[in-house]
């Protein structure tokens, strides 16, 4: 017999902890002045844009649930002040996920609230093994 897992809710905080953590990664390599390029920065920044155009000031972002232990879906969350930025960063997170591996799923969403802040978020799908190995 199967035993039932009882990590589930781990696995939930886990992808939430590793999200927030390549937020920070994100932002401090922003702050070092990090402008990655190419094709993989290039789609995903199209795939925001295109999302930024219907200019909404509230997230719809809903996260995937997964159907597989062997896949966890990480959110990672964006801010910044002008939209140039959050596409700077989000060039940033495509670099990243290039390095490590990481996909980035067509789940995203990008808002921005009445100061103007954008905030952007987006999905990845990662490994149980690349969320515990922290990359």
């Amino acid at each position: 017999p199967r035993e039932k897992r009882k990590d589930k809710k781990d696995g939930k905080s886990e992808a939430k902890v590793f999200g927030k953590l390549l937020t920070e990664e994100v932002d401090a390599r922003v702050r070092d002045g990090a402008k990655p390029t190419g094709p993989h920065c290039d789609a995903l920044i199209a795939k925001v844009d295109e999302v930024a155009k219907q200019d909404q000031t509230s997230s719809n972002f809903k996260p995937s649930v997964s159907s597989t232990p062997l896949e966890v879906f990480v959110t990672v969350a964006l801010k910044a002040k002008t939209l140039k930025r959050v596409l700077a960063k989000v060039a940033v997170l495509a670099e990243l996920c290039k390095e490590r591996g990481y996909r980035a799923t067509d789940n995203l969403d990008i808002y921005h609230d009445s100061k103007p802040h954008f905030r952007a978020e987006l999905e990845l799908v990662l490994s149980p093994e690349q969320v515990k190995g922290k990359g």
